[in-house]
């Protein structure tokens, strides 16, 4: 399932996160954000090497790394905002909006944007 490109796209935009379990590298499924139509069932994880040439499996502590950015991202809000700002800027589309994205949304965002730049959010040296 974790070859699903839907599946992969929601875990790198941290929607969903995997939870450790009794058992090494098997993990229950902890959704974030709203679970897809159609994959209500994908639960649980269990890596393993089929490769009969050692393949290392993901490392635990990698992944719990993921769940604790995950939670902060969602818990905090970010993860809503870093979802717009690629909604509007991402490489799939036109770097510059067009059409329907010049909305007032898009205009706050820019705005929010050009805030970041000023000195107020720099660090003093």
């Amino acid at each position: 399932m974790l070859l699903d490109i839907v599946i992969y796209r929601l875990f790198d935009s941290y929607a969903w996160c995997l939870l450790p379990t009794d058992v090494l590298h098997k993990y229950k499924v902890h959704w974030l954000r709203h679970v897809p139509s159609g994959k209500g069932n994908f639960t649980e994880v269990q890596f393993q090497d089929h490769s009969g040439t050692g393949i290392p499996l993901p490392n635990p502590t990698f992944i719990a790394l993921h769940v604790a950015v995950a939670h902060v991202l969602n818990l905090s809000g970010a993860a809503e905002v870093i979802d717009k700002f690629y909604d509007v800027f991402s490489d799939e589309g036109p770097t510059v909006p067009s059409g329907n994205h010049a909305s007032e949304e898009d205009f706050r965002i820019r705005l929010s944007l050009i805030g970041l730049t000023t000195n107020k959010h720099r660090y003093r040296v």
